[in-house]
């Protein structure tokens, strides 16, 4: 699987405008282990940096940053079954997720790979 290494795009290899505020909207980080150590000092060096920060914890008391709501991280609902966007992610799912597919590439695949190997250990 490819690894964008390129900072200046997103993990789909775009790149940004340069306008501080688009950057900042589009940079997320995970950080493990965010309620102390080198965890936290990463979590705060992020933050400062304009990361929106997302931190997980075995001690999830000693976090900085507590989670506000549960509807703060909630999915908006997927799109209606009629409607065109529905149908074309339907079919982009359809056409590159097939076992022939001519459409998907290399990388896809590897992504592929990654999450039908990542499944529940049952």
């Amino acid at each position: 699987m490819g690894v964008n290494a390129d900072p200046s795009t997103d993990v789909e290899g775009r790149r940004a405008t340069g306008d501080p505020d688009e950057t900042k909207e589009k940079r997320v980080a995970l950080v493990t282990g965010a309620a102390s150590g080198l965890g936290r000092a990463i979590a705060l060096a992020l933050k400062k940096d304009g990361f929106s920060v997302f931190g997980t914890s075995r001690h999830p008391a000693e976090t900085s940053v507590p989670m506000k709501n549960n509807s703060q991280f909630r999915v908006d609902p997927p799109p209606d079954l009629g409607s065109e966007e529905w149908a074309s992610e339907y079919e982009e799912v359809r056409t590159v997720g097939s076992l022939t597919s001519t459409t998907r590439t290399p990388e896809q695949t590897d992504i592929g790979y990654f999450w039908a190997d990542s499944g529940p250990l049952l």
